[in-house]
């Protein structure tokens, strides 16, 4: 499982919501490849790194493939996965269980790049969501799930200092890491590129960026750009507990009718204007926490219309943990304009990072 920018802490913290779900789960850190961006530091695992090489160095800080001289797209990559025996998992697939297979969720990165600081606000429902697609795999079959990432990052609100890097001394420059111009006059240390070929990229110092205003970035050699966790994951035996889902969600009035999937045994449900907090319940007072019946489906009750029209999330409750949850708006029908959903696993970019 591929998550990209799993920062260390944010993996340890994931390890103990994981062990708090009864499972086992082993850490091990490692050094990211520099510099750490997603196009470099993604594919440098054997034995796919062993199909690799450095002949050139592009502007996205990709490696090429050895038999062809290729730059590393996307397809090239499952390709390479799919050489070695391994499948190609979508975000809503639990695939076969008897083999090997590659799966991505987590949008971090992906967040962090679009939203800056206000990737605080959405760690906590990023962290759940893996955890929960970990339980999914390990409940359809799977032995074991082993979590990897490509490298950590920086977050500062207001912006990360920034380092007098002229674009013009610079092939490629990204906020914390450029490629300089040959025998350009920069006065920055140059580290090699991982892949090898001669090539050398350029890092900015300290916590700093080459960009202005630039509150999230990575791409650096800091511990939190460069260490990286791994967790392997296993039930000791024990069959996983199955996911659920929420099937649908319909409104009638101010009466939410749901419809749950897979494992919703023990489950309770809510309607809140924040998912992990209780009091913010916007449902009748002597109905929140409502459990479904034994087909999964529950109607839940908003008895105040002036909470008709505004965003809430309806959440789905075990054991004081939210386990699946969706964004929708009180009283609209399904397709009326909402709020961004909260929900997760929409695969990152590898082309990009």
């Amino acid at each position: 499982m591929f998550v990209d920018g799993l920062c260390c802490d944010l993996g340890l913290e994931l390890a103990r919501l994981l062990q708090a779900d009864g499972f086992t789960v082993e850490t091990a850190t490692h050094w990211s490849a520099l510099p750490t961006v997603t196009a470099t530091a993604k594919p440098a695992w054997h034995p796919l790194a062993d199909a690799l090489i450095g002949t050139s160095l592009p502007e996205g800080f990709e490696p090429q493939l050895l038999d062809t001289g290729k730059n590393l797209t996307t397809q090239a990559f499952r390709n390479l996965l799919a050489s070695h025996g391994w499948s190609w998992l979508d975000a809503a697939s639990t695939g076969d269980p008897a083999g090997a297979a590659w799966t991505e969720i987590g949008t971090f990165d992906h967040d962090g790049h679009a939203q800056g600081a206000r990737l605080a606000w959405r760690l906590e429902e990023e962290l759940r969501a893996v955890a929960l697609r970990v339980r999914e795999l390990l409940a359809a079959g799977w032995q074991r799930a082993v979590l990897v990432t490509d490298h950590g990052w920086l977050l500062l609100p207001g912006g990360l200092p920034k380092a007098d890097l002229p674009a013009h001394l610079t092939q490629s420059r990204w906020p914390r890491c450029a490629v300089p111009q040959p025998g350009a006059q920069h006065g920055f240390q140059e580290l090699p590129w991982f892949w090898g070929g001669g090539h050398c990229v350029v890092c900015a110092p300290g916590v700093s960026a080459f960009k202005l205003g630039v509150e999230y970035a990575h791409g650096g050699l800091s511990l939190q750009d460069a260490l990286t966790l791994t967790l392997t994951v296993t039930t000791d035996g024990q069959p996983a507990q199955a996911a659920v889902a929420i099937g649908s969600a319909d409104w009638k009035g101010l009466r939410l009718r749901v419809q749950l999937q897979g494992g919703f045994a023990g489950t309770l449900l809510d309607l809140r204007t924040r998912p992990a907090d209780a009091t913010s319940s916007v449902l009748d007072p002597d109905r929140r926490m409502q459990p479904p019946d034994a087909d999964g489906a529950a109607v839940l009750l908003v008895t105040d219309d002036q909470h008709e029209g505004a965003a809430a999330v309806l959440v789905v409750v075990r054991e004081g943990q939210v386990v699946a949850k969706r964004s929708l708006v009180v009283g609209m029908e399904p397709g009326h304009p909402a709020p961004e959903d909260t929900g997760a696993g929409r695969p990152g970019s590898f082309e990009r990072d």
